[in-house]
């Protein structure tokens, strides 16, 4: 082997003991000062109106001066359905959301305005902060009507999301989809 492959093995062979032997060295010494470190340092800032903490405290004191955790607040509870259970699908929170005559009669009165190109015949039904769309057609006139939903002349930008629901096809080849809008209250 030439003399100066045999160098270089030896240099990376020496290299890679010194990087193990500080690594344990620093494991060792860090485990060692740990567990007799009788007491840690705090930084005190003053508040006006609360004593002041000192500046070494035991670990008792530590855990005594220790902020609690912070938690999430309560998540307001779903509505429930006629059978106790919680209404969690767009379909179940517009059952049963009480209707507000005023603010549905607004908007049922601005989707007719928005969709009057809509080949597909459309039938609007508002509550309180969510409406149901029924749209009934053929499959073109039903897409046609879809993609005017997701316009800014239609919904885009009104409502806050528009949900595709279930779809019925008939006999005769029709269709009846049915969708939830949720808008801003």
């Amino acid at each position: 082997m030439p003399p100066s492959t045999q160098g270089l093995r030896i240099g990376v062979i020496v290299a890679i003991v010194a990087v193990v032997g500080t690594v344990a060295y620093v494991w060792h010494k860090s485990a060692d000062t740990n567990d007799s470190a009788p007491s840690s340092t705090v930084m005190t800032v003053p508040v006006p109106g609360r004593t002041a903490v000192p500046d070494k405290l035991s670990p008792v004191q530590v855990a005594q001066v220790a902020p609690t955790r912070p938690s999430l607040p309560d998540q307001p509870s779903l509505p429930t359905l006629p059978n106790g259970t919680p209404a969690t699908t767009p379909a179940e929170l517009f059952s049963v959301e009480a209707r507000d005559p005023a603010w549905a009669a607004a908007i049922e009165a601005e989707i007719k305005d928005r969709t009057t190109s809509a080949p597909a015949k459309l039938t609007t039904e508002c509550h309180a902060a969510r409406c149901q769309l029924t749209f009934d057609g053929g499959t073109v006139a039903i897409g046609k009507t879809i993609s005017l939903l997701e316009s800014e002349k239609g919904l885009i930008g009104f409502a806050d999301s528009l949900y595709l629901m279930n779809t019925e096809t008939h006999d005769d080849g029709s269709m009846t989809i049915r969708a939830i809008a949720t808008f801003p209250r």
